[in-house]
């Protein structure tokens, strides 16, 4: 995998939140790829050899067993003890245009891609590959076969679609402040009294524009009266999060104006601000999980899946480069 949204590893299993989901709820990505299974528990595939040609046949799937998700929700009560695992729930993350695709190594670091399917769309994403071989790719998969890596792998490359969340908490006490915009109209209003030999009823003293208050919000958060916090799910952007720290300051302006309008009613404790803003925003991640065909034998071995045909298969026109 490449980048991811924010959350944790558990055995090979990731765990994240989306924005939109309770508290209760964490979605998961499947790790690597996994055989089919017959009835005997066995893989389901086969190479079928002859002194030409090959034909591979194969299913995959991509999902988690039920026992790895029952210890995920013990994992996320120890990560997370104020969660009750019997209201925890866990949901396969929001996956799409899943295209899972069978390539051919050179027992290095080098792949060709043989064949790209579509998936079954819904979990467990079951995919089937019947294809012919030419002889040079014949001699690769039996590598695989006899439990080489790096020689026949399945991958499934996905998107996936994350809602992150951000909240900005503006909080404190602006005793201080009410009585500084206060302290500062009293003294606009008696110069101007002693101009005009008139002076402003208190009422009209407090014509207190919202600009000012915002000033003197950014002012009390520098002098560490009030203090701004976030809580992120999932990573944010640097914009989102200049826009929803504005949005908190002009909410905290908006509560101060409306405690200097009203200072005469207001009670001592009413000095005490908190505020929220919160936005969201969507984020795409393109990723891929990869299995290696030699690891889905049980005993490393997979010859007994090669059979030999005494009867030639053509080979495909397909050059290796």
């Amino acid at each position: 995998m490449t980048e991811l949204p924010t959350g944790f590893y558990f055995q090979d299993v990731y765990c994240y939140q989306d924005g939109t989901s309770n508290r209760w709820t964490y979605f998961y990505i499947p790790s690597a790829p996994k055989p089919e299974l017959n009835l005997a528990g066995q893989p389901i595939i086969s190479l079928m050899a002859s002194d030409r040609g090959a034909i591979v046949q194969l299913q995959t799937r991509w999902d988690v067993n039920f026992d790895v998700l029952s210890e995920l929700k013990q994992e996320l009560v120890r990560r997370y003890p104020e969660l009750d695992p019997e209201f925890i729930f866990l949901e396969l993350g929001q996956v799409s245009n899943v295209e899972v695709s069978l390539a051919i190594g050179d027992g290095d670091d080098k792949f060709q891609e043989l064949q790209t399917a579509n998936s079954s769309g819904v979990s467990p994403f079951s995919t089937i590959f019947n294809l012919r071989l030419t002889s040079t790719e014949k001699a690769k998969a039996i590598s695989a076969f006899n439990g080489q890596k790096n020689y026949l792998i399945v991958k499934y490359k996905f998107s996936l679609e994350v809602v992150s969340t951000i909240e900005t908490i503006i909080e404190g006490d602006i005793a201080v402040d009410v009585a500084q915009i206060l302290s500062n109209h009293d003294k606009k209003s008696s110069i101007l009294g002693n101009i005009f030999g008139k002076p402003k009823p208190r009422q009209q003293q407090k014509s207190v524009s919202l600009e000012e208050c915002l000033t003197q919000i950014e002012l009390a958060l520098s002098k560490q009266r009030l203090h701004l916090r976030h809580i992120e799910i999932n990573q944010i952007s640097d914009q989102l999060r200049v826009k929803v720290d504005r949005e908190a300051k002009e909410n905290a302006a908006q509560q101060l104006l409306h405690l200097v309008k009203n200072r005469d009613s207001t009670a001592p404790n009413q000095s005490l601000l908190q505020v929220t803003a919160r936005q969201t925003e969507k984020k795409r991640y393109y990723f891929e999980q990869t299995t290696d065909i030699s690891s889905w034998f049980p005993t490393a071995d997979g010859s007994e899946y090669i059979r030999f045909s005494s009867v030639p298969i053509d080979e495909p026109t397909r050059e290796w480069p």
